[in-house]
This record gives structure tokens, sequence and C-alpha cells, in this order.
């Protein structure tokens, strides 16, 4: 399979993988593969049918102790669960865990918040940062694409963000 070659180079050369699921069936039929990926970037929705939970209903802080809870039980390196307007948590099989509040947007149309976020994590996350550092990032990358009718992220220099070539 495609994924078990990915996976299989990846660790070969030493190379981190970050995965963000369109499909959560997916992941839930798959979820030993989620212990081989660095960071695990999802929605609160997602996060629900991941684990079999309702979490819908629940606050950021409320979000950050469950989500450190399960990183921890379920082996998965890192995870990130955005929340829309409360903004997104974060936590590590290592016990750093948090919030990052959501930047207060003109919402034009939220397509591509999502992947824009994504890439925000992985952008910060490949340079070195910690993850409540790419948290931030993602944050402006999805405030800058939901405040435009183009679902695509505006051209930032990387040292816009403090991210220093290696």
């Amino acid at each position: 399979q495609i994924l078990n070659k990915i996976l299989e180079l990846s660790e070969k050369h030493n190379r981190e993988l970050y995965a963000l699921v369109s499909n959560m069936s997916i992941a839930i039929e798959r979820r030993e593969v989620l212990g081989r990926i660095a960071c695990f970037v999802c929605n609160q929705q997602e996060a629900s049918i991941f684990f079999s939970d309702n979490y819908d209903y629940l606050e950021p802080e409320e979000m950050r102790k469950v989500l450190l809870e399960k990183v921890q039980t379920t082996h998965i390196k890192s995870m990130v669960v955005t929340m829309g307007e409360k903004g997104a948590v974060y936590a590590s099989d290592d016990g750093e865990s948090g919030y990052v509040e959501a930047i207060a947007t003109n919402v034009v149309d939220t397509t591509g918040a999502g992947d824009a976020f994504f890439a925000g994590v992985v952008a910060g996350l490949t340079y070195g940062k910690s993850l409540k550092e790419s948290c931030i990032i993602a944050s402006r990358l999805a405030s800058s694409v939901i405040s435009s009718t183009k679902a695509v992220c505006p051209r930032f220099e990387a040292s816009e963000f403090g991210l220093q070539k290696r």
C-alpha cells in the first residue's frame, strides 16, 4: 500500500510525517498508523468521531485536558484539535498541552481554513517551533484565509512567522 510505503520511507530517512485526515473512517481503521505520525490535526467533531465520544459541548480547557489524556493513552505523539472561533488545543505524549485563541477576524468564507491551519502547524514544527508556536502560526494562516474570498493563503515570508532557514 501507498501509506505503508510512505511510512517506511519516512522512518528509513528519519523524516517526520504530519497528518490531516479528510475521512475519519480511515483514521479509525488505521489507528496504529497515528503512532508513527509526528502530529495529527483534526477538528473537534472529528476528534469526537475518532475517540468515540461527544466533545462538541467542551470548552477549550476541558478539551485540552481530554486531549492530553487521550494522546497519552493512545500512543499518539502529538495532536491538535481545532475548535473554530474558540481556537485550538494541543497535546503531546510528553505532557505538553495548551490552548491558542482564535484570531478575531471578519469571516468571509471558511473554505480552506482547516488546510491553512494544518499548513501552519506543519511549517512551524518543520522549522523547530513548539506546538504552541506552531498553532499560533496556524491561527494566523487560517485567519488570513477566512477573511478573504479566495480559498488560498496569501503569500507570507517565513520570517514573518519567526521562521528561519535551517
